[in-house]
């Protein structure tokens, strides 16, 4: 993964107080991942981490577009990842944002 990645996560999440989530912390968790039309990305990045950290993630759906992933999360449908770049676009209504440790 080339650029950090965020979580996001609903109000409420047991993520909630964290300063930051790794990996494993992932493995109990249903996801929503950003899916590229174009090759690899996120997705790719995401599932093959988590294969070596020793499990595969349950991804109960894939959103291309980032924001209405985020927006997806933030009305209580479990947690998403996305890039450390969005959070300094100042973007309101975004589910809470914490960074991954990998």
């Amino acid at each position: 993964m080339r650029e950090p990645l965020l979580v996001a996560h609903p109000p409420g999440h047991r993520f909630e107080k964290r300063r930051h989530v790794r990996l494993i912390d992932l493995s109990k968790g249903s996801f929503i991942l950003h899916s590229s039309p174009l090759g690899s990305g996120i997705f790719d990045s995401l599932i093959a981490a988590c294969q070596t950290s020793g499990f595969t993630p349950n991804v109960i759906y894939r959103e291309i577009e980032t924001l209405p992933m985020l927006l997806i999360v933030k009305r209580g449908l479990e947690i998403a990842c996305a890039p450390a770049s969005l959070a300094k676009q100042n973007l309101t209504g975004l589910p809470s944002l914490v960074p991954l440790k990998t």
